[in-house]
Protein backbone atom coordinates (compact mmCIF):
# COMPACT_ATOMS: atom_id res chain seq x y z
CA UNK A 1 0.00 0.00 0.00
CA UNK A 2 2.50 2.45 0.90
CA UNK A 3 4.82 1.63 -2.39
CA UNK A 4 1.55 2.33 -4.36
CA UNK A 5 1.24 5.25 -2.50
CA UNK A 6 4.40 6.75 -3.21
CA UNK A 7 4.17 5.82 -6.65
CA UNK A 8 0.85 7.66 -6.92
CA UNK A 9 2.75 11.05 -5.21
CA UNK A 10 5.30 11.12 -7.38
CA UNK A 11 3.19 10.27 -10.37
CA UNK A 12 1.28 13.22 -10.08
CA UNK A 13 4.47 15.47 -9.22
CA UNK A 14 5.63 14.65 -12.65
CA UNK A 15 2.43 15.52 -14.43
CA UNK A 16 2.69 18.74 -12.52
CA UNK A 17 5.99 19.65 -13.61
CA UNK A 18 5.34 18.19 -17.25
CA UNK A 19 2.08 20.62 -17.53
CA UNK A 20 3.68 23.45 -16.09
CA UNK A 21 7.62 23.85 -16.90
CA UNK A 22 9.44 27.31 -16.59
CA UNK A 23 11.46 27.66 -19.35
CA UNK A 24 14.05 30.52 -19.83
CA UNK A 25 15.17 32.75 -22.36
CA UNK A 26 18.34 33.02 -22.65
CA UNK A 27 19.43 30.74 -19.82
CA UNK A 28 17.83 27.28 -21.39
CA UNK A 29 17.03 28.55 -25.23
CA UNK A 30 19.04 31.17 -26.92
CA UNK A 31 15.82 32.77 -28.53
CA UNK A 32 12.06 33.45 -27.92
CA UNK A 33 11.19 31.16 -30.90
CA UNK A 34 13.14 28.14 -29.30
CA UNK A 35 11.69 28.09 -26.42
CA UNK A 36 7.93 28.80 -28.19
CA UNK A 37 9.24 25.62 -30.22
CA UNK A 38 9.42 23.30 -26.88
CA UNK A 39 6.45 24.84 -24.97
CA UNK A 40 3.89 22.86 -24.02
CA UNK A 41 -0.18 23.51 -22.72
CA UNK A 42 0.41 25.25 -19.30
CA UNK A 43 4.21 26.24 -19.55
CA UNK A 44 5.64 29.70 -18.57
CA UNK A 45 8.06 31.08 -20.85
CA UNK A 46 10.64 34.08 -18.82
CA UNK A 47 12.80 36.50 -20.87
CA UNK A 48 15.45 37.87 -19.43
CA UNK A 49 16.42 41.91 -20.26
CA UNK A 50 18.36 42.00 -23.53
CA UNK A 51 16.51 42.86 -26.97
CA UNK A 52 15.75 39.97 -29.32
CA UNK A 53 15.98 40.48 -32.69
CA UNK A 54 12.99 38.60 -33.97
CA UNK A 55 9.23 38.01 -34.25
CA UNK A 56 7.67 35.56 -32.34
CA UNK A 57 4.83 33.27 -33.00
CA UNK A 58 2.62 31.13 -30.50
CA UNK A 59 0.40 28.40 -31.22
CA UNK A 60 0.32 26.66 -28.06
CA UNK A 61 -2.61 27.34 -26.00
CA UNK A 62 -2.14 28.41 -21.94
CA UNK A 63 1.39 29.38 -22.67
CA UNK A 64 2.65 32.60 -20.00
CA UNK A 65 4.92 35.08 -21.77
CA UNK A 66 6.84 36.91 -19.03
CA UNK A 67 9.24 39.86 -19.93
CA UNK A 68 11.97 40.90 -17.55
CA UNK A 69 13.01 43.68 -19.38
CA UNK A 70 13.12 41.91 -22.33
CA UNK A 71 12.96 43.82 -25.87
CA UNK A 72 11.27 42.42 -29.07
CA UNK A 73 12.33 44.03 -32.54
CA UNK A 74 10.56 43.11 -35.21
CA UNK A 75 12.73 45.18 -37.60
CA UNK A 76 8.91 45.59 -39.42
CA UNK A 77 9.08 41.58 -40.91
CA UNK A 78 6.05 40.79 -38.77
CA UNK A 79 4.18 41.09 -35.61
CA UNK A 80 6.41 41.41 -32.47
CA UNK A 81 4.30 38.70 -31.01
CA UNK A 82 1.52 36.63 -32.88
CA UNK A 83 -1.12 34.65 -30.30
CA UNK A 84 -2.97 32.32 -32.35
CA UNK A 85 -4.37 29.76 -29.60
CA UNK A 86 -6.94 30.51 -26.68
CA UNK A 87 -5.71 31.32 -22.87
CA UNK A 88 -2.18 32.59 -23.93
CA UNK A 89 -1.12 35.78 -21.68
CA UNK A 90 2.15 38.04 -22.28
CA UNK A 91 3.07 40.52 -19.48
CA UNK A 92 6.06 42.85 -19.09
CA UNK A 93 7.41 43.30 -22.75
CA UNK A 94 8.95 46.27 -24.87
CA UNK A 95 8.05 45.78 -28.25
CA UNK A 96 9.41 48.12 -31.38
CA UNK A 97 9.13 48.14 -34.97
CA UNK A 98 6.84 45.29 -35.64
CA UNK A 99 3.95 45.32 -37.91
CA UNK A 100 1.73 44.82 -35.26
CA UNK A 101 3.60 45.21 -31.64
CA UNK A 102 1.05 42.13 -30.82
CA UNK A 103 -1.45 40.21 -32.99
CA UNK A 104 -4.09 37.90 -31.21
CA UNK A 105 -6.81 35.35 -32.14
CA UNK A 106 -8.69 33.65 -29.78
CA UNK A 107 -10.52 33.37 -26.12
CA UNK A 108 -9.39 34.40 -22.66
CA UNK A 109 -6.08 35.92 -24.08
CA UNK A 110 -4.28 38.49 -21.50
CA UNK A 111 -1.81 41.21 -22.59
CA UNK A 112 -0.56 43.29 -19.89
CA UNK A 113 2.31 45.58 -18.65
CA UNK A 114 3.88 46.26 -22.20
CA UNK A 115 5.30 48.87 -24.22
CA UNK A 116 5.00 49.26 -27.89
CA UNK A 117 6.59 51.70 -29.97
CA UNK A 118 6.54 52.43 -33.48
CA UNK A 119 4.80 50.15 -35.34
CA UNK A 120 3.94 49.82 -38.85
CA UNK A 121 0.25 48.95 -38.34
CA UNK A 122 -1.76 49.08 -34.90
CA UNK A 123 0.32 48.49 -31.58
CA UNK A 124 -2.18 45.72 -30.13
CA UNK A 125 -4.42 44.06 -32.34
CA UNK A 126 -7.10 41.24 -31.23
CA UNK A 127 -9.60 39.45 -31.98
CA UNK A 128 -11.89 37.10 -30.03
CA UNK A 129 -13.87 37.10 -26.57
CA UNK A 130 -12.66 37.16 -22.47
CA UNK A 131 -10.15 39.71 -23.49
CA UNK A 132 -8.02 40.98 -20.88
CA UNK A 133 -6.04 44.56 -22.27
CA UNK A 134 -4.80 45.81 -19.35
CA UNK A 135 -1.90 48.48 -18.22
CA UNK A 136 0.19 49.14 -21.95
CA UNK A 137 1.30 52.06 -22.86
CA UNK A 138 0.94 52.37 -26.73
CA UNK A 139 3.00 55.15 -28.63
CA UNK A 140 3.77 56.32 -32.26
CA UNK A 141 2.28 53.67 -34.00
CA UNK A 142 1.06 53.50 -37.78
CA UNK A 143 -2.23 52.37 -36.94
CA UNK A 144 -4.50 52.42 -34.29
CA UNK A 145 -2.97 52.25 -30.65
CA UNK A 146 -5.48 49.17 -29.87
CA UNK A 147 -8.08 46.94 -31.57
CA UNK A 148 -10.19 44.77 -30.41
CA UNK A 149 -12.80 42.63 -32.70
CA UNK A 150 -14.80 40.82 -29.96
CA UNK A 151 -16.03 37.97 -32.27
CA UNK A 152 -16.29 35.46 -29.15
CA UNK A 153 -18.50 34.28 -26.42
CA UNK A 154 -17.61 36.32 -23.13
CA UNK A 155 -17.10 39.74 -22.14
CA UNK A 156 -13.71 41.76 -22.55
CA UNK A 157 -11.83 44.13 -20.71
CA UNK A 158 -9.86 47.42 -21.57
CA UNK A 159 -8.97 49.09 -19.22
CA UNK A 160 -5.53 51.49 -17.58
CA UNK A 161 -4.04 51.47 -21.70
CA UNK A 162 -2.14 54.47 -22.53
CA UNK A 163 -2.42 55.66 -26.22
CA UNK A 164 -0.87 58.54 -27.37
CA UNK A 165 0.51 60.15 -30.87
CA UNK A 166 -1.08 57.40 -33.15
CA UNK A 167 -1.71 57.83 -36.55
CA UNK A 168 -5.06 56.31 -36.13
CA UNK A 169 -7.41 56.16 -33.31
CA UNK A 170 -6.85 55.62 -29.48
CA UNK A 171 -8.45 52.92 -28.69
CA UNK A 172 -10.81 50.67 -31.63
CA UNK A 173 -13.30 48.61 -30.62
CA UNK A 174 -16.00 46.31 -32.91
CA UNK A 175 -18.32 44.21 -30.81
CA UNK A 176 -20.23 44.55 -27.50
CA UNK A 177 -20.24 42.75 -24.35
CA UNK A 178 -17.11 44.55 -23.07
CA UNK A 179 -16.23 47.10 -20.72
CA UNK A 180 -13.45 49.95 -21.73
CA UNK A 181 -12.26 51.78 -18.40
CA UNK A 182 -9.75 54.51 -16.85
CA UNK A 183 -8.01 54.45 -20.28
CA UNK A 184 -5.90 57.46 -21.74
CA UNK A 185 -6.26 58.33 -25.06
CA UNK A 186 -4.73 61.93 -25.84
CA UNK A 187 -3.12 63.25 -28.72
CA UNK A 188 -3.94 60.57 -31.43
CA UNK A 189 -4.64 61.73 -34.84
CA UNK A 190 -8.07 59.71 -35.11
CA UNK A 191 -10.17 59.74 -32.51
CA UNK A 192 -9.80 58.97 -28.80
CA UNK A 193 -11.75 55.91 -28.25
CA UNK A 194 -14.33 54.69 -31.50
CA UNK A 195 -16.76 52.68 -30.53
CA UNK A 196 -19.09 50.18 -32.99
CA UNK A 197 -21.72 48.10 -31.26
CA UNK A 198 -22.68 45.37 -33.31
CA UNK A 199 -23.50 41.66 -32.30
CA UNK A 200 -20.85 39.67 -34.06
CA UNK A 201 -23.21 36.89 -34.03
CA UNK A 202 -21.71 33.61 -35.55
CA UNK A 203 -24.36 31.35 -37.11
CA UNK A 204 -26.80 32.28 -34.00
CA UNK A 205 -24.23 31.18 -31.63
CA UNK A 206 -22.98 34.53 -29.57
CA UNK A 207 -26.10 36.23 -27.53
CA UNK A 208 -26.99 39.68 -28.84
CA UNK A 209 -27.67 43.17 -27.75
CA UNK A 210 -25.15 42.81 -24.50
CA UNK A 211 -24.03 45.80 -22.75
CA UNK A 212 -21.05 48.39 -22.98
CA UNK A 213 -19.76 50.14 -20.74
CA UNK A 214 -17.16 53.19 -21.17
CA UNK A 215 -16.03 54.83 -18.11
CA UNK A 216 -13.18 57.20 -16.55
CA UNK A 217 -11.33 57.59 -19.68
CA UNK A 218 -9.24 60.68 -20.86
CA UNK A 219 -9.73 61.27 -24.54
CA UNK A 220 -8.66 64.91 -24.55
CA UNK A 221 -6.92 66.41 -27.03
CA UNK A 222 -7.13 64.13 -30.18
CA UNK A 223 -7.09 65.52 -34.02
CA UNK A 224 -10.80 64.16 -34.63
CA UNK A 225 -13.45 63.39 -31.60
CA UNK A 226 -12.54 62.78 -28.27
CA UNK A 227 -14.74 59.34 -28.13
CA UNK A 228 -17.25 58.46 -30.78
CA UNK A 229 -19.64 55.62 -30.38
CA UNK A 230 -22.08 53.79 -33.28
CA UNK A 231 -24.98 51.45 -32.12
CA UNK A 232 -26.87 49.58 -34.48
CA UNK A 233 -28.15 47.09 -32.03
CA UNK A 234 -30.44 46.89 -29.08
CA UNK A 235 -27.46 47.02 -26.96
CA UNK A 236 -27.84 49.17 -23.84
CA UNK A 237 -24.42 51.27 -23.73
CA UNK A 238 -23.58 53.60 -20.76
CA UNK A 239 -20.92 56.44 -20.86
CA UNK A 240 -19.76 58.08 -17.63
CA UNK A 241 -17.17 60.15 -16.44
CA UNK A 242 -15.07 60.00 -19.22
CA UNK A 243 -13.23 63.21 -20.07
CA UNK A 244 -13.76 64.59 -23.22
CA UNK A 245 -12.38 67.78 -24.03
CA UNK A 246 -10.00 69.88 -26.02
CA UNK A 247 -10.79 67.91 -29.05
CA UNK A 248 -10.16 69.30 -32.83
CA UNK A 249 -13.99 67.95 -33.44
CA UNK A 250 -16.84 66.87 -31.01
CA UNK A 251 -15.93 65.80 -27.63
CA UNK A 252 -18.61 63.31 -27.96
CA UNK A 253 -20.24 62.11 -30.96
CA UNK A 254 -22.51 58.61 -30.42
CA UNK A 255 -25.13 57.58 -32.88
CA UNK A 256 -28.05 55.13 -32.36
CA UNK A 257 -30.69 54.50 -29.63
CA UNK A 258 -30.42 53.51 -25.42
CA UNK A 259 -27.61 55.36 -24.55
CA UNK A 260 -26.94 56.50 -21.07
CA UNK A 261 -24.87 59.81 -20.99
CA UNK A 262 -24.06 60.64 -17.52
CA UNK A 263 -21.26 62.55 -15.81
CA UNK A 264 -18.31 63.41 -18.60
CA UNK A 265 -16.99 66.74 -19.19
CA UNK A 266 -17.07 67.79 -22.72
CA UNK A 267 -15.62 71.13 -22.89
CA UNK A 268 -12.95 73.19 -25.26
CA UNK A 269 -13.79 71.03 -28.26
CA UNK A 270 -13.37 72.91 -31.71
CA UNK A 271 -16.88 71.50 -32.94
CA UNK A 272 -19.87 70.83 -30.54
CA UNK A 273 -19.39 69.29 -26.84
CA UNK A 274 -21.63 66.50 -27.27
CA UNK A 275 -23.22 65.90 -30.30
CA UNK A 276 -26.07 63.17 -30.10
CA UNK A 277 -28.15 61.75 -32.49
CA UNK A 278 -29.85 59.23 -30.47
CA UNK A 279 -32.51 58.01 -29.14
CA UNK A 280 -34.29 56.36 -26.10
CA UNK A 281 -31.39 57.85 -23.80
CA UNK A 282 -30.31 59.46 -20.72
CA UNK A 283 -28.28 62.51 -21.00
CA UNK A 284 -27.50 63.90 -17.28
CA UNK A 285 -25.02 65.27 -15.04
CA UNK A 286 -22.73 66.58 -18.32
CA UNK A 287 -20.69 69.85 -18.71
CA UNK A 288 -20.40 70.87 -22.04
CA UNK A 289 -18.95 74.28 -22.06
CA UNK A 290 -16.81 76.39 -24.01
CA UNK A 291 -16.89 74.79 -26.63
CA UNK A 292 -16.72 76.76 -30.53
CA UNK A 293 -20.26 74.84 -31.78
CA UNK A 294 -23.10 74.11 -29.49
CA UNK A 295 -23.09 72.85 -25.62
CA UNK A 296 -25.24 69.81 -26.38
CA UNK A 297 -26.89 68.80 -29.75
CA UNK A 298 -29.75 66.46 -29.86
CA UNK A 299 -31.28 65.17 -32.81
CA UNK A 300 -31.42 63.07 -35.91
CA UNK A 301 -30.19 62.56 -39.23
CA UNK A 302 -30.65 60.43 -42.00
CA UNK A 303 -27.06 59.93 -43.43
CA UNK A 304 -25.57 58.37 -46.10
CA UNK A 305 -22.47 56.85 -44.38
CA UNK A 306 -19.17 57.07 -42.56
CA UNK A 307 -18.04 59.69 -44.85
CA UNK A 308 -20.98 62.21 -43.98
CA UNK A 309 -20.54 61.75 -40.03
CA UNK A 310 -22.78 58.31 -39.16
CA UNK A 311 -25.35 56.05 -40.24
CA UNK A 312 -28.56 57.90 -38.49
CA UNK A 313 -29.15 55.29 -35.74
CA UNK A 314 -30.91 57.21 -33.89
CA UNK A 315 -34.28 58.49 -34.21
CA UNK A 316 -34.19 61.70 -32.12
CA UNK A 317 -37.34 60.97 -30.07
CA UNK A 318 -37.74 60.17 -26.31
CA UNK A 319 -34.18 61.63 -25.14
CA UNK A 320 -34.28 63.08 -21.89
CA UNK A 321 -31.67 65.68 -21.36
CA UNK A 322 -31.32 66.72 -17.79
CA UNK A 323 -29.46 68.45 -14.57
CA UNK A 324 -26.56 69.52 -17.43
CA UNK A 325 -24.23 72.46 -17.72
CA UNK A 326 -23.92 74.34 -20.87
CA UNK A 327 -22.13 77.70 -20.55
CA UNK A 328 -20.33 80.32 -22.65
CA UNK A 329 -20.65 77.95 -25.91
CA UNK A 330 -20.28 79.58 -29.34
CA UNK A 331 -23.73 78.17 -30.85
CA UNK A 332 -26.79 77.44 -27.94
CA UNK A 333 -26.23 75.70 -24.84
CA UNK A 334 -28.56 73.36 -26.03
CA UNK A 335 -30.21 72.47 -29.36
CA UNK A 336 -33.04 69.90 -30.35
CA UNK A 337 -32.87 69.62 -34.21
CA UNK A 338 -35.37 67.01 -35.04
CA UNK A 339 -37.12 64.53 -33.02
CA UNK A 340 -40.44 64.10 -31.26
CA UNK A 341 -41.22 63.53 -27.49
CA UNK A 342 -37.87 64.83 -25.73
CA UNK A 343 -37.53 66.58 -22.68
CA UNK A 344 -34.97 69.00 -21.59
CA UNK A 345 -35.29 69.44 -17.78
CA UNK A 346 -33.22 71.64 -15.16
CA UNK A 347 -30.21 72.49 -17.27
CA UNK A 348 -28.35 75.26 -16.41
CA UNK A 349 -27.53 76.92 -20.23
CA UNK A 350 -25.76 80.30 -19.68
CA UNK A 351 -23.43 82.70 -21.44
CA UNK A 352 -23.71 81.38 -24.82
CA UNK A 353 -23.23 82.76 -28.15
CA UNK A 354 -25.93 81.68 -29.56
CA UNK A 355 -29.30 80.78 -27.40
CA UNK A 356 -29.91 79.11 -24.51
CA UNK A 357 -32.28 76.18 -25.37
CA UNK A 358 -33.20 76.00 -28.70
CA UNK A 359 -35.82 73.57 -29.95
CA UNK A 360 -34.67 74.34 -33.46
CA UNK A 361 -37.59 72.66 -35.98
CA UNK A 362 -40.83 72.61 -36.33
CA UNK A 363 -40.26 68.62 -36.92
CA UNK A 364 -39.80 68.38 -33.39
CA UNK A 365 -43.30 67.66 -31.39
CA UNK A 366 -44.50 67.44 -28.08
CA UNK A 367 -41.08 68.71 -26.92
CA UNK A 368 -40.52 69.39 -22.52
CA UNK A 369 -38.90 72.61 -21.64
CA UNK A 370 -39.03 72.88 -18.06
CA UNK A 371 -37.11 74.68 -14.90
CA UNK A 372 -34.16 75.27 -17.24
CA UNK A 373 -31.82 78.30 -16.34
CA UNK A 374 -30.68 80.37 -19.44
CA UNK A 375 -29.54 83.57 -18.47
CA UNK A 376 -26.73 86.06 -20.29
CA UNK A 377 -27.50 84.01 -23.91
CA UNK A 378 -26.35 86.01 -26.81
CA UNK A 379 -29.80 86.08 -28.26
CA UNK A 380 -32.67 84.21 -27.30
CA UNK A 381 -32.94 82.59 -23.49
CA UNK A 382 -35.61 79.36 -24.79
CA UNK A 383 -36.20 79.69 -28.44
CA UNK A 384 -38.96 77.52 -30.32
CA UNK A 385 -39.45 76.71 -33.35
CA UNK A 386 -40.71 73.19 -32.71
CA UNK A 387 -44.39 72.19 -32.58
CA UNK A 388 -47.24 71.48 -29.33
CA UNK A 389 -44.40 72.47 -26.99
CA UNK A 390 -44.56 72.51 -23.06
CA UNK A 391 -42.21 75.63 -21.45
CA UNK A 392 -42.69 75.74 -17.97
CA UNK A 393 -40.64 76.94 -15.06
CA UNK A 394 -38.11 78.38 -16.71
CA UNK A 395 -35.83 81.34 -15.90
CA UNK A 396 -34.89 83.72 -18.82
CA UNK A 397 -32.98 86.78 -17.73
CA UNK A 398 -30.48 89.17 -19.64
CA UNK A 399 -30.77 87.40 -22.88
CA UNK A 400 -29.27 89.60 -25.85
CA UNK A 401 -31.99 91.37 -28.35
CA UNK A 402 -33.81 92.08 -25.41
CA UNK A 403 -35.49 88.74 -25.70
CA UNK A 404 -36.37 85.85 -23.01
CA UNK A 405 -38.16 83.12 -24.24
CA UNK A 406 -39.03 83.42 -28.20
CA UNK A 407 -41.54 80.30 -27.70
CA UNK A 408 -42.94 80.64 -31.60
CA UNK A 409 -39.98 80.72 -33.22
CA UNK A 410 -40.04 84.54 -34.00
CA UNK A 411 -36.49 84.66 -34.65
CA UNK A 412 -36.02 81.33 -36.91
CA UNK A 413 -39.25 80.25 -39.19
CA UNK A 414 -42.18 82.00 -37.00
CA UNK A 415 -43.67 78.54 -37.45
CA UNK A 416 -43.05 77.04 -34.10
CA UNK A 417 -45.95 76.51 -31.55
CA UNK A 418 -47.04 75.96 -27.81
CA UNK A 419 -49.32 73.93 -25.92
CA UNK A 420 -48.25 75.14 -22.41
CA UNK A 421 -46.27 78.34 -21.55
CA UNK A 422 -46.62 78.32 -17.73
CA UNK A 423 -44.44 79.69 -14.71
CA UNK A 424 -41.46 81.57 -16.62
CA UNK A 425 -39.63 84.06 -15.64
CA UNK A 426 -37.77 86.29 -17.73
CA UNK A 427 -36.94 90.41 -18.23
CA UNK A 428 -35.23 92.54 -20.85
CA UNK A 429 -31.73 91.75 -21.66
CA UNK A 430 -30.61 94.39 -24.65
CA UNK A 431 -30.90 97.76 -24.61
CA UNK A 432 -32.59 98.57 -27.65
CA UNK A 433 -35.23 95.64 -27.98
CA UNK A 434 -37.77 94.94 -25.46
CA UNK A 435 -38.57 91.17 -24.39
CA UNK A 436 -41.18 89.22 -26.09
CA UNK A 437 -43.15 86.44 -25.80
CA UNK A 438 -44.34 86.49 -29.49
CA UNK A 439 -47.68 87.38 -30.28
CA UNK A 440 -50.95 85.36 -29.56
CA UNK A 441 -51.67 84.83 -33.04
CA UNK A 442 -48.57 82.77 -33.67
CA UNK A 443 -48.67 80.89 -29.94
CA UNK A 444 -52.43 80.49 -29.76
CA UNK A 445 -52.52 81.44 -26.38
Amino acid sequence: MRTNLLAAVCLAVLSASAAADNLKVPADFVTIGDAVAAAQDGDTITVSKGTYLEAVSISVPNVKLVGKKAVIDAEYAAPCLELLADGISVTGFTLVNGTDGVFASGAGISISKCDVFSCSDDGIEAEGALVIISKNTVVGCNGSGIVHLHSLVGASLIEKNTCHNNAGHGIEFIGDDSVLSKNDCTGNEGIGISVDVQSLSIEGKLPVNQPVLLEKNDCTGNEDDGMQVLNSTQSAVTIDGNDLSGNCDHGLDVDGESFVITKNDCNDNRDDGMHLVAGASQVSKNTASDNEGQGIFLGAIVLLGPGDGGFGFGSGNDNTVEDNTCKDNAGDGIQLGVGDGNSIVDNTCTGNLDDGIDVDDTQSDGTLVEDNTCNDNGHEGIDNSGTGSTITGNKCKKNGHGIGPDIAGLGDSGLGTVATFTDNVFDTGGETEPSRLDDGVATGL
